[in-house]
């Protein structure tokens, strides 16, 4: 009878049984945390503009406390609700992290990940892109973006405050789902080779090998856009910033991903770029060209 009742009852409200999938996530990461005592914390980011808190896994040696003399790997997921393939990427790349701290205690002692498995909480719970109606991976300044609005979202500006806290060396922001993976510039430009576009293509190259994906920056092998995470951390922070547009949900392509994340994060230059700066004009014509369907 309880059971027929809780049918009922999902039912006449949907939004209960929207809200589960983040709490499942949120369960997920408390249980990572519960049997990896020693290197896992569970740790808010902020809140968003429903007053949730954004929760986060920090991997470290010391994970209840943010170390400056780690390296800082920073990865998101989940900017577009409808994009739920990144949770258990993350998941899975969060348990290969541990594992790999076990095996080589050298790793733990130089590295400090933070994973954030859902940026957009409402529309993962949805499974709707947006996040009150406004587009989470548009919502970040960039160099091409003249007076369109910045940080309209509570939880968008919680991602940039994180490096207030610390410097990322590198970060990724999973999306899907076509197979590509892409790197600065993806900006409405006619010329999108930033300075440091022979590593980024190196470093593409060698992911693409893993994934069997497409590679190149956004505007030339996806479509331009202004106001995506990755051009941002890198044009505000010299961040090694990559986006992987997953290709499907399937559990060969997780794999595929988590090993291509693991790849990147431990082979990328430990430090920022410092040569990171935008002098390659903006074209606003290159506005029209974006979709915005991924």
């Amino acid at each position: 009878m309880k059971t027929v009742l809780l049918l009922m009852s999902l039912a006449l409200c949907p939004s209960a049984f929207s809200a589960s999938r983040y709490e499942k996530v949120l369960a997920d990461m408390n249980t990572l945390q519960a049997e990896n005592p020693k290197r896992v914390s569970i740790v808010s980011i902020g809140k968003n503009g429903s007053g949730v808190d954004i929760q986060a896994i920090r991997i470290s040696n010391t994970p209840n406390v943010i170390d400056q003399n780690k390296i800082g790997m920073l990865a998101l997921g989940v900017h577009h609700g409808n994009e739920g393939g990144a949770v258990p990427i993350l998941m899975d790349f969060a348990k290969k992290v541990l594992a790999e701290f076990e095996a080589d205690p050298s790793k733990a002692d130089n590295y400090e990940f933070l994973l954030v498995p859902v940026i957009n909480i409402p529309g993962y719970n949805a499974n709707s892109r947006t996040e009150t109606g406004i587009d989470p991976n548009r919502d970040y300044p960039g160099p091409c973006k003249g007076t369109l609005p910045n940080f309209r979202l509570k939880s968008t500006k919680a991602v940039a405050d994180l490096f207030k806290t610390r410097i990322f060396s590198a970060a990724v922001t999973i999306h899907g789902y076509i197979g590509t993976i892409t790197y600065p510039w993806g900006v409405g430009t006619s010329d999108s080779r930033s300075h440091d576009h022979s590593y980024f293509e190196e470093i593409g190259s060698k992911l693409a090998a893993t994934t069997g994906y497409r590679y190149g920056t956004s505007t030339d092998i996806v479509y331009p856009c202004e106001g995506a995470f990755e051009d941002w951390a890198y044009w505000a922070n010299g961040t090694w910033a990559m986006l992987f547009e997953i290709k499907n949900d399937s559990v060969a392509d997780k794999n595929k991903n988590v090993a291509a994340l693991d790849q990147f994060f431990f082979d990328v230059k430990s430090s920022p770029s410092l040569n990171f700066s935008f002098d390659n004009g903006c074209e606003s014509r290159l506005r029209s060209l974006d979709r915005g369907d991924e």
